[in-house]
């Protein structure tokens, strides 16, 4: 799997051919060399030994899902997990049919959720949704809103993560304590396909080229309900997609580079051997509309949703998210009903250069708990880098 499957050819090298002459009684009379075996080729990872210690040792090994860090200029993959994990010693010997099944079932250990899983991207996806209506002058930065806890629309209630309402916000400050209310209200002025042009230049919906297998993720418009459900696209959907919700679905590694691309200007191709080339792509989004999510993600740290990540001397911008898989109705039906949590960032520290980490984790209610998990990283980060100073 993973880097020794994609590389196999490079790694296993070339089998030499000796010619044996022997006689009846087995003695061996000659041997010639027909053929010189060639050694594999080496490869060399982007990973950073630290960093991957770090994640391995901060991700919470009771969830399921995946943890990346990645620098956004060159795409360099530093750190990579991927829970459950396995043990690739258990094919050694062989398996029984039970014990196969009983393993397969337990959080799929053998997927790669960085690449290979997409999930609903949440209150993520408002960074898309404010830059479309940003670009499209539906929401000037100095924008206000008023949050009582809920939106109506078409008879129907659209209610705000905070049911009590936030009150009187500007635009920056909506981002900042992931306030829905300015994004139902922009949905029903924006068309859905406007909004998935916005999506599909963060490069959300398509896979990034990169060394390992992946999946597209979705990005719905009107033309793709069209084509997979029959039906037309109703306006209330607008509503739901714009917080992150409705078809959408991307993956942690889309995440990572549309991240990055906020903070560069442009997206770039994720890799994870030294000598691939390094590509990048312009996002097409103007500075001034980079500039507010930069400022805005830089207030979730410092007064919004993402205050328990905030750790002396590292500046972070982040932006957390809960995301729905299924109706909230379900949620006491099992754990496999409760929400994922993200938590995203971009952070510099000192000398070092900054970095974009990407965190989701499967069902476990709240972006608090992987936002708890970034804390941890980043005190841990710090520690090991004044260590080697």
């Amino acid at each position: 799997m993973g880097i020794e499957k994609v590389c196999d050819e490079l790694l296993k090298g070339q089998d030499g051919s000796t010619l044996k002459i022997i006689n009846s009684f087995g003695k061996s009379l000659s041997e010639t060399t027909i053929e010189q075996p060639n050694v594999g080729a080496e490869i060399r990872t982007t990973l950073d030994a630290t960093l991957q210690s770090i994640v391995e040792s901060v991700f919470p090994k009771i969830y399921a899902g995946a943890f990346i860090i990645m620098n956004p200029v060159d795409g360099a993959i530093l750190a990579l997990s991927s829970q459950p994990n396995f043990d690739p010693n258990m094919f050694l010997k062989p398996i029984l049919q039970d014990e196969w099944h009983t393993i397969q079932g337990s959080k799929q250990p053998f997927i790669n959720r960085a690449f290979s899983s997409h999930y609903p991207p949440g209150s993520i996806f408002k960074l898309v949704s404010m830059s479309a209506a940003l670009e499209t002058g539906l929401v000037r930065p100095d924008a206000t809103v008023y949050c009582n806890g809920y939106h109506t629309f078409a008879g129907r209630k659209y209610f705000c993560h905070n049911k009590h309402g936030h009150g009187r916000l500007t635009a920056s400050e909506a981002l900042e304590q992931s306030c829905n209310i300015i994004f139902y209200e922009t949905a029903k002025r924006i068309d859905i396909d406007v909004l998935a042009d916005y999506a599909n230049r963060f490069g959300l919906g398509q896979k990034t080229s990169s060394l390992f297998p992946e999946i597209n993720g979705l990005v719905p418009s009107r033309a793709w309900k069209r084509s997979a459900k029959g039906e037309k696209w109703w306006p209330g959907e607008t509503l739901s997609a714009s917080i992150g919700q409705s078809f959408l679905l991307t993956t942690p590694i889309q995440v990572a580079r549309m991240i990055g691309s906020i903070f560069t200007g442009y997206l770039v191709k994720p890799r994870i051997l030294m000598d691939e080339p390094i590509e990048k792509k312009p996002l097409n989004i103007r500075i001034e509309t980079l500039e507010f999510l930069r400022n805005s993600m830089q207030k979730v740290v410092t007064v919004g949703t993402g205050r328990r990540s905030r750790v002396k001397d590292i500046q972070v911008y982040a932006k957390t998210s809960t995301a729905q898989n299924s109706d909230l109705s379900k949620r006491e039906l099992g754990e496999q009903y409760l929400e994922h949590g993200w938590f995203v960032s971009h952070f510099h520290y000192k000398h070092h250069t900054p970095l974009t980490i990407v965190i989701i984790l499967e069902n476990v209610g709240s972006s608090s708990v992987p936002t708890g998990v970034a804390k941890n990283f980043f005190v841990e980060y710090k520690k090991r880098m004044d260590s080697v100073a």
